[in-house]
């Protein structure tokens, strides 16, 4: 007779295995317990002491004769010895032992987390087969009390266990229902977290899902809040040339103010109908130019009520702007593709740009020295959206590119990965997508107020660029060509890099900080070219989508020891994942799958 001995180990018990007991053994009333010992295996000797070592012999705990599934222990590098134990002979030999080991595939019970044996279940128990729910239901996390509380603008949460953590959801809820928002993320907060200030105005569906292990459980709840506008009057000046802005208005005027004039030292510049609409609000834009070269330009905004011939005025407002001077034949033309996307052209005729032969350390190498002391350019994409008189920074990106025939970004920019040669230049798209608002952690426009974005390029040289990668000043030896006496004379210096190439030096004549307080972003600020793009936009809604990736990871089997049953019991299953677009995952309430 032999016994079987399943190896049934789990992550909290390695060493456990089942003992298959045979009927011959399970009937005879004279056996009443199976003794189990487990031995040291030992390895074929290589010297005398190893002849005279013994095997270490563990003795584990009996098992019912009677049962037809007993369990013990079996450690790495040892064997079972079984003997019956009863009203039989002593001299009985050992049984015969036969290990079992459980093939890939097979899950045992006490490896899988709670959820999901909940999802498990609930998968078995819900569908339109007559399936019934796996054991250990007592211990799912069914039971689920949990809610948000609204103070003002302040959130916070309650729960019980199983839950650990809630997390918070937002749309925006418009007048037109085919503008309906689709949910955003917003945060998640827990019992022993601190609240949460809701920043927006306006209203709102807030819904709240319970999470556990960081994943989300088959409920959520909906509230509706509200908080009134702050009905402000916001302007700002973009840049657009040497001497003209793009002035923007936006926001609550009146009724009373009809008409704008602009002054910089008493030279009236600009004269501007004003019209609010019937709620005394304005969106509006209009080019200033004969703006002076300045460091600082001071212009005066004086607001008007005019009728006719007649006028009297209402208010007077002082504003100082910060122009740009970073003159390069580096330049850059923007077309609007749609709502959110631009196609942006690149000028470089005189070949300035630092162009690497491929995109594996670009910064480094003989290459890249060269570049250095040879003052080629680095030039960057600065990025800003205006709604409402606020601006949101979308970052700068650097777009130089590779010199072969299908340039690539040196680096990898938010923007399309083809990159088209046009003439002196080349060509490309970018798009302000769901996606990369929430990569680079910003938050969606307004769908109900118009839009703006500026495109504006930044210049460096890449010795600058090597100064900010390393922290340090990139000095070397410099010749330089002169004449003495109407002979030429060739004399060595050292030139620093930094002193003599940064923004602040090259373009406004001022000596920079020094290389350790770059964090300043001195460079950035006064690398800026003068000469930018404003394009006004319609923002679009995110198209929500129902592409649902269905992928199968094969079949599986879960398995147990049931007490009840006195055997393993098995569940075949289907393992597969099912990913959902993000800005469909909180608004399907239910993926349905059937099995043909």
């Amino acid at each position: 007779m032999k016994i079987r001995v399943f190896k049934t180990p789990s992550k909290a018990n390695p060493n456990r295995v089942h003992i298959g007991i045979p009927d011959a053994l399970k009937l005879d009333t004279a056996i009443t317990e199976i003794q189990l010992t487990q031995t040291e295996v030992l390895s074929a000797p290589s010297s005398i002491a190893d002849l005279a070592r013994s095997p270490i012999v563990l003795p584990n705990k009996p098992i019912n004769a009677f049962q037809n599934v007993g369990v013990s222990d079996l450690a790495a590098g040892y064997k079972m010895v079984g003997t019956i134990k009863g009203a039989v002979s002593s001299l009985q030999p050992p049984l015969e032992i036969e290990e079992v080991v459980i093939p890939d595939g097979f899950d045992h019970l006490d490896d899988i987390s709670t959820w999901h044996v909940y999802n498990y279940n609930s998968a078995f128990n819900l569908s339109d087969n007559d399936f019934s729910i796996l054991p250990g239901d007592k211990n799912l996390p069914v039971d689920i009390n949990y809610e948000l509380i609204v103070k003002g603008n302040r959130f916070l949460v309650k729960h019980d266990q199983p839950i650990d953590e809630i997390a918070i959801y937002y749309r925006r809820v418009y007048k037109n229902s085919e503008l309906e928002a689709f949910w955003i993320p917003l945060t998640a907060l827990s019992k022993t977290s601190n609240e949460f200030e809701f920043p927006f105005f306006g209203n709102y569906d807030i819904r709240i899902v319970p999470m556990h292990s960081s994943k989300q459980l088959a409920s959520f709840k909906e509230y509706r809040v509200s908080y009134k506008e702050e009905q402000a009057f916001n302007w700002s000046a973009i840049q657009l040339g040497p001497d003209s802005y793009q002035v923007r208005m936006e926001g609550i005027l009146g009724s009373t103010i009809t008409q704008l004039e602009i002054f910089e030292n008493e030279k009236r510049l600009k004269t501007m109908a004003l019209q609010a609409d019937q709620n005394g609000r304005i969106e509006t834009s209009f080019v200033v130019f004969g703006i002076s070269d300045s460091r600082r330009p001071i212009l005066t905004f004086k607001y008007y009520r005019a009728a006719g011939t007649f006028k009297s005025l209402v208010n007077t407002e002082k504003h100082s702007l910060f122009p740009t001077k970073a003159i390069e034949p580096i330049s850059i033309k923007v077309d609007r593709l749609s709502n959110n996307s631009f196609e942006l052209f690149i000028n470089d005729p005189f070949k300035l740009l630092y162009s690497a032969v491929n995109t594996i350390s670009p910064f480094e190498g003989s290459g890249w020295q060269k570049a250095i002391q040879s003052q080629k350019y680095m030039a960057f994409v600065s990025i800003n959206r205006y709604q409402d008189g606020l601006v949101t920074d979308y970052g700068y990106y650097p777009v130089n590119v590779t010199s072969g025939n299908e340039p690539n970004f040196l680096s990898n920019p938010p923007f399309t990965q083809e990159v088209t040669k046009v003439n002196d230049g080349f060509a490309f798209v970018f798009e302000d997508t769901k996606k990369f608002r929430e990569i680079k952690d910003l938050s969606d426009p307004n769908l109900e107020k118009k839009i703006a974005y500026e495109f504006r390029l930044i210049y460096w040289t890449t010795g600058i660029q090597e100064c900010l990668n390393s922290g340090v000043d990139y000095i070397f030896t410099k010749e330089k060509s002169v004449l003495i006496k109407n002979k030429r004379r060739v004399y060595k210096h050292s030139y620093s890099v930094w002193k003599e190439e940064h923004p602040v030096r090259k373009y406004e004549n001022r000596i920079p900080v020094d290389v350790e307080y770059a964090y300043l972003m001195q460079h950035m600020t006064h690398g800026k070219s003068p000469e930018g793009y404003v394009l006004s936009s319609s923002p679009s809604p995110t198209v929500e989508t129902t592409n649902v990736l269905l992928e199968s990871q094969g079949w599986r089997v879960l398995y147990f020891y049931s007490k009840k049953d006195d055997e393993i019991q098995t569940f075949p299953y289907s393992l597969f994942s099912i990913n959902i677009p993000p800005s469909s995952q909180l608004t399907i309430n239910k993926i349905r799958v059937f099995i043909e």
